[in-house]
């Protein structure tokens, strides 16, 4: 018959192969699950709390709440581990036009699904130590990464904010 090496060989490359087509599988049923998902969400700026100078001439430091309503249920399948959540903010200043800056995040595991509307605080702060962030006009965006168990992360946005206008004075 075969030598003990050679039937390992065969046990392994048999168990490497059915492996890697369940994987495929498995990412292909991700894929299918992320284009039928419907996941509903609205973000709304609430208040701005301060936007005030950091001392010693470090910038400037913004803080604001804002209401998120969010129902993922249908983003879950038997691939996904976690849902991470952010919101961005996005403004555009005199030196560069395209300013994006992550205010608050949180990762969503399989029982909590859901955010009701109540007030968020921007855990992660909005700083600008170049430009000023009075007088700017920003979108806040509400944005997801589904990461899987295997396969890709997928990336989408949920939902976006009517443009603000920051004051032009500082406050307390």
């Amino acid at each position: 018959m075969h030598s003990t090496s050679v039937r390992f060989n065969v046990l392994v490359t048999t168990s490497l192969t059915y492996l890697i087509v369940l994987h495929a599988f498995c990412i292909l049923y991700s894929w299918l699950k992320r284009l039928e998902a419907n996941p509903q969400a609205t973000v709304s700026f609430g208040s701005l709390v301060s936007l005030k100078k950091l001392p010693n001439q470090l910038g400037e430091s913004a803080v604001v709440t804002f209401q998120l309503d969010a129902d993922l249920q249908s983003m879950w399948n038997l691939n996904v581990k976690y849902i991470y959540l952010y919101l961005v903010a996005e403004y555009s200043s005199p030196r560069f036009r395209r300013n994006q800056a992550t205010v608050w995040d949180r990762y969503v595991e399989r029982g909590s699904s859901s955010f009701s509307a109540f007030p968020f605080y921007n855990s992660l702060g909005l700083h600008n130590f170049v430009d000023t962030l009075r007088n700017a006009s920003m979108i806040f965006r509400l944005e997801a990464d589904i990461i899987p168990f295997v396969g890709f992360v997928f990336h989408t946005t949920l939902a976006e904010t009517m443009e603000i206008q920051f004051p032009l004075e500082y406050t307390l």
